[in-house]
């Protein structure tokens, strides 16, 4: 198992200076643990999908671990409550969030997409076997445990970018418009689409899809804008000030919402958005606490 502990602050900061590193040149995963200090992704199974190439695999077993990096990388490596970070030179982090189904299989393979292999992973060695336990049978189930780990990894390696759209559009705008429908797609069950619909017609401000497309979170961000047009988000009105001052009123005379991304994180994107005359949605800004400034 090829991956790191970190569990002191001297560990932590010496990980820290490896993801600020502007000479970095491997791909880094960091793993972090919810709140009870379990990992959201198996650091083992990782660590075996990712050995023999450049990658390194880093597991925060003590849940503030993932704060504090936070904050001595400002940011850079943001990920809370069992989500993984994964870092490639010269790039802004991929969040893995929620761990469904094929998440691992998604994690090794953003990951892979700029890793080197450097050899190839030698089989484990069977353990000594107990009295009464054949040997033949030991060695057998630890090779195929070994043949499982390597098919996994190439099987991620050949379809590393598959999940990422957005290198198969020249305007962003068409990019983000699909993969809400996407998001839709995924979000609401069978036997609610036909009740929960996506309107026919939203719109967006220059640039704004290809802010989401930057976001550290981009999947939830993508998410959120789905949310908004279904109106299932929790939204508030957006004030020209501090409490108390006006609600900010649209180009068509419309108030101005916000929408944070996700509930319960103080570093979470909000979302800005109003309505038109004739009452569609157009996203105007998506970012920190002062994305529409």
């Amino acid at each position: 198992m090829d991956y790191s502990t970190i569990r002191d602050d001297g560990a932590l900061m010496n990980l820290a200076a490896k993801v600020v590193d502007p000479d970095r040149r491997n791909t880094l995963v960091v793993l972090s643990a919810d709140r009870y200090g379990r990992p959201g992704f198996d650091p083992a199974d990782i660590g075996d999908a990712l050995a023999g190439t450049d990658v390194d695999v880093y597991w925060l077993p003590d849940p503030p671990a993932a704060n504090r990096l936070d904050g001595l990388t400002d940011g850079v490596a943001c990920m809370y409550n069992g989500a993984a970070a994964i870092l490639h030179a010269g790039q802004g982090a991929i969040i893995v969030l929620d761990k469904g189904p094929t998440s691992p299989d998604y994690l090794i393979g953003r990951a892979m997409a700029h890793a080197t292999f450097m050899r190839r992973p030698d089989p484990k060695p069977a353990p000594a076997a107990d009295a009464g336990d054949r040997p033949d049978g030991r060695r057998l189930r630890a090779e195929n445990k070994r043949l499982k780990g390597e098919l996994k990894r190439l099987r991620a390696a050949s379809s590393a970018d598959a999940g990422d759209l957005r290198p198969l559009f020249d305007d962003p705008d068409d990019w983000l418009d699909l993969e809400i429908r996407l998001a839709w797609a995924r979000l609401i069950p069978a036997e609610g689409k036909r009740a929960n619909r996506l309107p026919a017609r939203w719109t967006m401000t220059p640039g704004f899809a290809a802010t989401i497309a930057s976001s550290p979170r981009r999947a939830k961000t993508v998410e959120t804008c789905a949310r908004i047009l279904l109106g299932l988000d929790a939204r508030h009105p957006y004030r020209n000030g501090p409490n108390g001052s006006p609600n900010m009123i649209g180009d068509w005379g419309n108030p101005v919402w916000r929408t944070i991304v996700q509930q319960g994180m103080p570093d979470s994107w909000r979302i800005h958005w109003t309505r038109d005359g004739a009452g569609n949605v157009v996203f105007l800004a998506a970012g920190g606490h002062d994305a529409l400034i």
